[in-house]
């Protein structure tokens, strides 16, 4: 009973399963032309700073990924005494931020979990996530916006193997008096 048993199951398992085909890219996530890079930044710069908050736009040599963009809000007001006391204000300004955005025509988004983004919004060839995070320095709450397009990958490397200290990275500081090495080392 049970081998013929174990026949009808294989048999029947194997009937069912097709090999996987090959159906070709998959199509577009969005119809109608790419939109371009620094119209993108304008509109959610434009929708962020009409909600209160003041945007910096991370530079390109801090970014890892063609077609990303990355923009930093800081809710404009005086600062709060407590760090974190100003959560419930911004959480309250991206909220208007994204009423904004969503009247110059972008939509809902991917859905994220809450504990990585709190806002995910698509338009076109773009998708925006927003976070919020704590300042390290001033203790306030700030709003970190990543912006991807869909053919978003890994930048190529540049065409030298160790790429010298940059203007934004320059490298270790000057040694301090006292630190200089130990010649019985």
């Amino acid at each position: 009973m049970t081998a013929g048993l174990a026949a009808v199951l294989l048999a029947t398992a194997g009937g069912c399963s097709h090999p996987l085909a090959d159906l070709g890219p998959l199509p577009p996530r969005h119809s109608g032309p790419p939109l371009p890079t620094e119209a993108v930044v304008r509109e959610m710069t434009a929708s962020l700073e009409a909600a209160g908050f003041t945007v910096a736009r991370d530079s390109q040599d801090m970014i890892q990924f063609e077609c990303t963009e990355w923009l930093t809000g800081r809710l404009t007001g005086p600062a709060p005494h407590t760090p974190g006391a100003d959560a419930g204000a911004v959480d309250t300004a991206l909220r208007k931020g994204e009423a904004e955005a969503r009247g110059r025509g972008w939509q809902d988004g991917i859905g994220l979990d809450p504990a990585i983004a709190v806002l995910s919004l698509g338009k076109g060839n773009w998708r925006a996530s927003a976070s919020t995070l704590q300042d390290p320095r001033s203790g306030s709450t700030l709003v970190r916006v990543n912006l991807m397009c869909d053919d978003a990958r890994t930048k190529k490397p540049s065409g030298s193997p160790h790429p010298g200290p940059s203007s934004t990275h320059p490298g270790p500081s000057p040694a301090e008096p006292g630190d200089e090495p130990d010649p019985d080392l």
